[in-house]
């Protein structure tokens, strides 16, 4: 009887949670318009912010909304082609002998920055980018 007691708490517990993370319909309006095209959409509850996961085509992304609905911060995560021709110049003027090999758009209160990372026969290369094309080497990797 006990293990049915705590079984049927931890499954109440479980749906409770799932009902907290699901963010009003203002919300779930507004995203819906913001992105049409999404799919395998998941909300969640992360620090206070209703956080919710999606894919578009080849890019994936994350993006925490406060209670307001307003965005707080996002991760995109994409493929070299999707990469402003302003930051793909900034690179390549810098890391000429190395290729894209992928990057995270980041977008916050401070604005954007890009998180590239780049590779060669030798090394990975995890570099930022601002938004103006400002370029500084993280951390490098040994393949």
């Amino acid at each position: 009887m006990k293990k049915h007691f705590i079984l049927s708490l931890m499954l109440a517990l479980g749906c409770f949670s799932q009902v907290m993370a699901a963010p009003g319909r203002p919300l779930l309006d507004m995203f819906s318009l913001m992105f049409p095209d999404a799919e395998y959409v998941t909300w969640t509850k992360d620090h206070g912010y209703h956080m919710v996961s999606f894919a578009q085509g080849e890019t994936s992304s994350r993006i925490w909304f406060n209670d307001d609905g307003a965005l707080v911060y996002s991760l995109k995560y994409c493929p070299e082609t999707n990469l402003p021709m302003k930051i793909t110049s900034a690179l390549k003027k810098k890391y000429s002998s190395q290729e894209i090999y992928g990057f995270t758009e980041v977008t916050n209160k401070t604005g954007i920055r890009y998180e590239v990372m780049l590779q060669d026969n030798r090394k990975w290369y995890c570099v930022s980018v601002s938004e103006l094309g400002d370029v500084s080497l993280k951390y490098t990797m040994r393949k």
